[in-house]
């Protein structure tokens, strides 16, 4: 008499069975996820190969920077455990814990309708984990988009006949990148997601509501509003001194230009400056002998909101001592000038 054993080496009609039971206890009992599937990376247009979930963008860094997500969106239903928002202390600093979240989907439901098993890539949005009663009620409820970033085989899913009959993945809360900018949106549309998702719109209004609070504000000289061309130069002394046309081709020092145009005159002397217009940009020239000196090019530069523009900035309180025992007063960078002055 031969001896009974459940084991099998095919998936018999006993496992269609038992995977009948568990897929129809997902559908019923299970969570529903919307499923943006991964169809591959968006290539530029000299690039001729076929594209698919398996294609890499960047050959170099092994990366895919802009992805391409159907058009279709697919529901599936799984499980996952809820847990609380818990504070995480395993790490450097006080972290949230509640960004990852594992969600378990029946294989054979997840393959008839997506076509595939879940793989890094996929965008699974969760309209149950909406956020309800924002603060801003114009923005209403937004719901909650994870990626995929892995997925194996779970390990409670077998059955009797030694075959799997879920799929686990981990999930990760997406960012407002250019890999989801299919699912997202670039904010121009008022239905984009990334209206609701990110806070790029809210950092641009508050940086617009500075500017302007700065512009109405902070006073300024009409007359560097209109410069259109502007030269610096240090003195021998180091000390630097300005340079523009205007006008009436004077600068700001009293010292005028000699003039300008697309050639030099036979009137210019030892010592007079000449701006030449046909330069792009245009170029300063000193006459010194018989020859023209480059002396600075234009920098294109509109200058709005300030009375005084100079190369380097002092300390208004550290002595530097040179190596003749002279002593100046020093220079350092521009984010520590900004500070009280000691009386």
């Amino acid at each position: 008499m031969p001896r009974i054993s459940l084991w099998s080496p095919t998936k018999t009609n006993d496992y269609k069975f038992i995977d009948n039971i568990a897929g129809e206890a997902t559908d019923l009992g299970a969570t529903g996820a919307y499923v943006h599937k991964y169809m591959g990376p968006k290539l530029d247009d000299d690039d001729t190969r076929e594209i698919s979930e398996t294609t890499i963008q960047d050959l170099l860094f092994l990366e895919n920077r802009e992805r391409e997500y159907a058009e279709d969106v697919y529901e599936l239903r799984g499980h996952y455990d809820p847990s609380d928002r818990d504070f995480d202390l395993t790490q450097f600093g006080l972290m949230f814990g509640d960004d990852t979240l594992q969600l378990i989907f029946h294989i054979t439901n997840m393959v008839d309708r997506l076509g595939r098993k879940l793989m890094s890539g996929d965008v699974i949005e969760l309209p149950h984990l909406r956020e309800l009663y924002p603060l801003d009620e114009e923005m209403g409820a937004t719901n909650r988009y994870y990626v995929v970033e892995e997925g194996s085989n779970y390990g409670q899913g077998y059955g009797p006949k030694w075959y799997t009959h879920f799929w686990r993945v981990r999930l990760k809360l997406i960012s407002d990148s250019s890999e989801f900018r299919d699912i997202v949106g670039d904010g121009s549309g008022e239905d984009d997601v990334r209206n609701s998702l990110s806070s790029y719109c809210k950092q641009m209004e508050i940086t617009d509501g500075i500017v302007a609070e700065a512009e109405e504000n902070v006073p300024y000289d009409p007359k560097y509003f209109e410069t259109d061309h502007l030269y610096v130069q240090d003195n021998e002394d180091g000390t630097p001194f300005l340079y523009w046309k205007d006008g009436d081709v004077q600068a700001p020092n009293g010292v005028g230009l000699a003039g300008w145009g697309d050639a030099f005159t036979d009137d210019l002397v030892d010592g007079d400056y000449f701006l030449r217009v046909d330069y792009d940009p245009n170029r300063l020239f000193l006459k010194k002998g018989d020859c023209f000196m480059k002396v600075e090019d234009d920098r294109k530069v509109t200058w709005t909101g300030t009375n005084k523009v100079i190369d380097t900035f002092i300390n208004n309180d550290n002595i530097t001592k040179n190596t003749d025992n002279t002593t100046a007063d020093e220079k350092v960078a521009l984010s520590k000038v900004v500070k009280p002055k000691d009386d």
